[in-house]
Parts: C-alpha cells; structure tokens; sequence
C-alpha cells in the first residue's frame, strides 16, 4: 500500500445504533492514607454497546480519485497563504478532500513550480558567492569523497569530475525531456 493510499480516503459512514450488547461497567473506588491502603469495587448493571448495522466486519474505506480542479488549487494556495494548517484548509475549503490528500497536492504543486522556475543572473550569482562562501564544507566533503576512492585523486579531481558528470547527464535528461 502506497502513501496516497493511506492519505487520500472516502470519510468513514457514521454508526448506527443496533442491537444493544450487554457490557459490564465498574466503579472503583480507592482511598489512600500514608500507611494504609483500602480499595473497593462496585459492579452496576449492564450498560448498552451500539455497534455497526451489519453483523460483519466495517467494509473497507474506498478511494478516491477526484482530479483537482484549478478552483480547488486556488483555495488550497490560499489557505496556504493564511498560513493554516493542513486539517483547517481541509475543513475550511475543501471539506471533502482530507488533510493529507491537501498536503500531498501542495507539494505536487510545488514540485511543478521548482521545476519550471527559471533562474535569473542574479540568482546565479548569489548562489556562486554562497558556495564560495562555504567552499570550507565543500573541500572536506570532497576530501572524503576521494578517500572512499582510495586516496588516488585529490579532492579538486573528484569535484572537477563530479561537475563534469553532472552536466553530462543533466544534457542527456534534456535531450529526452527537453521541455
């Protein structure tokens, strides 16, 4: 059974009463004192249990699967932005979405914004500077990296190389999905 599976459920159907179940209900009652200890327990008449209408087990909660409209969107991002969380969004706006079929949409939505995002010059350039700044941590990540290597490249070659590859195959993913 996958996540989804579990987030996004039918609501359970309400129960109803059906033939009573005789339970036995107790009262305990205990009084305490520094040395001495006294309890006593009391049984009352049976008390009434209601279960589901049918004499077999609950059916199993059914999924569903409802395409998101763009309206539906909308008011997710908007609760959001009100800066609710997932439950009150669900009970807010969309009642009959659950709170982890919300959440899961919210970062399916996200994920499609990242990906689409462009990057502006001046991104680039902040981003350079911030590794330039933490070159320190880059450095003794790659020294373990060519230690795992066996120590027969330094740790420029391995970072050098590790760029290379990844551009090779960053090209390589374009020209399969070049949208």
């Amino acid at each position: 059974m996958d996540l989804k599976n579990l987030l996004c459920l039918v609501p359970p159907q309400p129960m109803c009463p059906a033939s009573p179940v005789d339970t036995w209900s107790s009262s305990d009652s205990c009084q305490s004192t520094p040395s001495l200890s006294s309890c006593s327990s009391t049984f009352s008449s049976p008390s009434t249990l209601y279960l589901p209408i049918s004499d077999q087990a609950p059916p199993q909660q059914t999924q569903t699967r409802t395409p998101w409209s763009a309206s539906e969107d909308f008011l997710l991002q908007k609760g959001y932005s009100q800066g609710l969380s997932w439950a009150m969004i669900s009970s807010t706006y969309l009642p009959h979405r659950s709170r982890g079929c919300c959440w899961g949409r919210f970062k399916t939505l996200q994920a499609k914004l990242s990906e689409h995002r462009e990057w502006t010059t001046s991104e680039d350039h902040l981003l350079l500077l911030a590794i330039k700044k933490q070159d320190r941590l880059f450095k003794q990540a790659w020294k373990a990296v060519a230690r795992e290597l066996g120590g027969n490249r330094s740790w420029r070659e391995c970072d050098v190389r590790s760029f290379k590859l990844n551009r090779a195959v960053r090209k390589q993913q374009h020209r399969k999905h070049p949208y």
